[in-house]
Parts: structure tokens; C-alpha cells; sequence
């Protein structure tokens, strides 16, 4: 009975080593999205030219959510059995190296994985910005706005072993995503895709799936339906436009990640030229979610010289025009102006002037320098990558062929708004 009972505890005992050692493991993990360091992901995919394979999988626009087996390991934490794929538009369109983006699906193959916490994950990678930050400097500005954004960190990205370069790693815009910034995720989620204008088609779904994607697995006819009743009645453009649409959608919200993209030139973004870069979510209210930022800051645009960017107009620049949703918005209504006009003014100018903004750009660049010397699958040299904080890249009468000096753009722009909201109105 004795040695029983002894067996008992010394099995109590292993159990509660095991679970304790565990714990420990868990707390002295690095988290995932710690920005202060860069990570390093290596991923091995069995595979003699997955390129080839990945590639194959992406241009097939019908199974780009395809994904292919492979393992990785994350901060010394190894995974095994998740899926991989490139991702991206112009990022991997028009990339010719190996440094394309990926989408990382922990739970692709295994139903229920996930690493700590998250079921997915982003590996940008910096696509036409030889500073390599834009898109955590766009991110960080959403945050410092208390709107909803992606959690991020650089990481340091090796696939067989060899390493294809620095990227930033991001949160997935998903029901996690959902429920830490809204408090809720059972809503209608619709993501607009290219020339996603908001414009009205006609009464049935099929004419909208070509522009917008719904996110949600079932009732999809319920959500479409959500989304063409919100298309209609924010194009009824009238006297009372603010009231009426002002219990449905999230105008501060709005108004105030469009102001953003305006002031930081983000020409990739639904109100600057492109129509599409952002979610909608149904829940208390209708609310606004953008996301990629790499263009910001006049990264790119292919009708833009380095004026252009810098005198952009203050509402919007290309799209407007052919966009009666912004129209009514900003030129119909008035409360909204005078809205706009206030966020860009009180919240937005004093975040870029700020000093603790401008630090964080150097502080970034410190951190990255050495990841980005050793590249070579990047896009621009070493050399660039010193310049491109201070000084352009390129010609900057020729759209599309030069990169702004960040910090001097930003200077630029922000004084070029101040000078124009004088009279703005």
C-alpha cells in the first residue's frame, strides 16, 4: 500500500515538474509582437524550388488561398506542420527577387493551431520603400489615433536556411483582430478589394463579389445584403447626410483614418486614389479598419512627381471626382468638413511635429540597419537604405522612379497643410 501511494506522489510530483517547467517556458517566451527587437523566423519548406511552387499557387488567382506545408520556427520556437504562401498585389506582382510576401497559417494542415494565441500571421516586405518603415511608422500612427490597427514587429526572415531579408511581421486582420479592437466578432466583415469604390451596382450580390470580399463562413446572403443596404444609404447624398448616416457607421473613426492617409500621402488607400486597403465591420456601428501602409509617406504612386505628393489635395486626390461617396462626404456636408478639418489639425498635425514621432524613426532605423546591410534579395542597396531617411531617391520629377526623404517629406507635407488649412473649409 505503501509503495503504492509512494508511486502516486512521485507521479503527483513529475506532473506538477512538468507543468511548472512548462509555465516557465511560457513566460520567458518572447512575444510575438515585442517591436522593440527584430525577430528571426526561419522557415523550412521541403521543397527543391518552392518559389516556383509558391508562385504557381499566387498567379492562380482561383487558389491564391492555397496553402503549401512547411515548418518554422519562431524566436528559437519551433512549429511544425503549418502552411505558407506569398501574398500581396504590386508586392508580389512586380517583385523579381526572392523577398516576396508571405502569409503564414499555423493552422492550415493541424485544425485548432496556433502560436500564442494567433491562428495567422503577415510577413510584408516592404515593397518600394527603401527606409524599410513606412508601414510600422503608418501602424504606430493608427495606434497613437486610438484607432484600430495591427499589432507588428520586424523579423528577420530565413527560408532554408538562406536569408531572404527584413520584413515586418503582422497581426491578421481576423476575428482575434475583431474581438481585441471592437469587443466583438460576430458581425458582417467585408474586405474591399481593388476599386472597391463604394459606388452602387445593382440589387444582387453577384455584381458586388467582384470588388468586396466577405469574410464570414455562413448566412453569407444575410452579409451581402448588410453591405448593399449600407452601399445605398451612404450614397443618398442630402441636406441631412450626417444625421442619417451618423447612427450607422463610425464617422469619427472614418473620417479620421482618411485624414491620415491625406496627410501622410498614403496614395494606396480608398480615399487617395485606389479604392480599396481597408475592412468594414458591422457591430454597434459600422466601423472602418486600413491596413497597408508601405506607400506611405509618397512612397509610390505612378502619376505622382515629389510635388504632386507634397501639394496632394487635402481631401483626397484622384479618386474624388469619380467617387460620389466622398463627394457627398466632403464636399456636400459640412459638419463633415469642419470634422475633418479638426482631426487633421488637433490630432494628426501635432503627432508628426511631435518630437517623440521623429525620435521613433531614427530609433527604428538603429534597430533594422545591420538586418538590412546584409540583404541580398532587397530592393534597393545599403547606401539607399542610409540616404532614403533624409534625402530622395531617384528623380523626383519622374512619377513613379523616385522615394522622398522621409524625414524631409514629412517637414514638407506638414507645412504644406498647415500653410493650406488657413482657408480650408
Amino acid at each position: 500500500m505503501k509503495s503504492i501511494c509512494f508511486k502516486i506522489s512521485y507521479l503527483f510530483l513529475l506532473v506538477l515538474i512538468s507543468i511548472k517547467s512548462y509555465a516557465q517556458k511560457e513566460k520567458h517566451k518572447i512575444k510575438l509582437f515585442d517591436d522593440d527587437i527584430v525577430h528571426k523566423i526561419e522557415i523550412t519548406i521541403n521543397h527543391e524550388n518552392y518559389n516556383k511552387k509558391l508562385s504557381s499557387y499566387k498567379t492562380n488567382r482561383a487558389t491564391e488561398n492555397k496553402y503549401f506545408l512547411a515548418n518554422i520556427i519562431i524566436d528559437s520556437t519551433e512549429i511544425n506542420n503549418i502552411g505558407i504562401r506569398y501574398k500581396g498585389e504590386s508586392s508580389f506582382d512586380f517583385v523579381t527577387t526572392l523577398k516576396k510576401s508571405f502569409k503564414i497559417d499555423f493552422n492550415a494542415f493541424v485544425l485548432g493551431k496556433k502560436y500564442q494565441g494567433y491562428s495567422k500571421i503577415n510577413l510584408n516586405n516592404n515593397f518600394k520603400d527603401p527606409t524599410q518603415i513606412r508601414e510600422k511608422l503608418f501602424l504606430d500612427l493608427l495606434k497613437k489615433l486610438n484607432q484600430p490597427y495591427q499589432k507588428n514587429a520586424f523579423a528577420a526572415v530565413y527560408v532554408n536556411s538562406d536569408y531572404i531579408g527584413l520584413y515586418l511581421m503582422t497581426e491578421d486582420i481576423n476575428k482575434k483582430f475583431l474581438k481585441r479592437n471592437f469587443d466583438q466578432n460576430n458581425g458582417t466583415f467585408i474586405k474591399g478589394s481593388p476599386k472597391a469604390d463604394l459606388n452602387i451596382f445593382t440589387d444582387t450580390e453577384k455584381s458586388y463579389k467582384e470588388y468586396y470580399s466577405l469574410e464570414n463562413k455562413i448566412n453569407k446572403k444575410k452579409h451581402w445584403k448588410k453591405l448593399i443596404s449600407f452601399i445605398k444609404k451612404i450614397n443618398k447624398g442630402d441636406k441631412d447626410y450626417y444625421s442619417k448616416i451618423e447612427p450607422i457607421l463610425n464617422i469619427e473613426n472614418t473620417i479620421t483614418q482618411w485624414a491620415l492617409n491625406n496627410c501622410i500621402a498614403n496614395t494606396d488607400s480608398f480615399n487617395m486614389g485606389h479604392a480599396h486597403n481597408f475592412y468594414l465591420y458591422f457591430g454597434k456601428k459600422i466601423e472602418w479598419i486600413s491596413y497597408d501602409g508601405n506607400y506611405s509617406f509618397g512612397a509610390f504612386e505612378k502619376g505622382f512627381n515629389l510635388t504632386n505628393f507634397i501639394e496632394a489635395d487635402l481631401y483626397s486626390t484622384k479618386i474624388a471626382p469619380q467617387n460620389p461617396v466622398l463627394v457627398h462626404f466632403f464636399i456636400n456636408d459640412k459638419t463633415i468638413r469642419e470634422k475633418y478639418k479638426q482631426i487633421i489639425d488637433s490630432k494628426i498635425i501635432p503627432i508628426l511635429e511631435s518630437q517623440k514621432f521623429l525620435s521613433s524613426i531614427e530609433k527604428y532605423k538603429n534597430l533594422i540597419s545591420n538586418y538590412v546591410k546584409t540583404e541580398k534579395y532587397g530592393f534597393y542597396s545599403y547606401d539607399d537604405f542610409l540616404l532614403s531617411y533624409n534625402n530622395n531617391i531617384g528623380d523626383i520629377n519622374d512619377p513613379g522612379a523616385f522615394s522622398p526623404g522621409l524625414t524631409t517629406f514629412i517637414k514638407q507635407r506638414v507645412e504644406y497643410i498647415k500653410y493650406k488649412t488657413k482657408d480650408f473649409n
